[in-house]
């Protein structure tokens, strides 16, 4: 198993209702869609290092359909 399929699964147990998990990493950030039972439904990584950090940001907010201050406001 990958280490997203363990966060989803690790996910599902703790907040059983989330579906979606956003990991801002060292090397890399991802978002996984959790489907019932703590299963893969997609995920999306940056395509560059964790340098790209703002880049992941821009990319998660194109993929919402939301304006990047719109996102920061939804996360605050």
């Amino acid at each position: 198993m990958s280490e997203i399929t363990y966060h989803a699964r690790g996910v599902q147990f703790f907040k059983p209702d989330a579906r979606m998990i956003i990991e801002i990493g060292g090397q890399n950030s991802k978002v996984t869609h959790i489907a019932d039972g703590g299963f893969v439904r997609d995920c999306a990584m940056n395509d560059r290092c964790a340098a790209g950090t703002g880049r992941f940001f821009e990319m998660l907010a194109g993929r919402l359909g939301i304006d990047l201050p719109v996102l920061g406001e939804l996360a605050a």
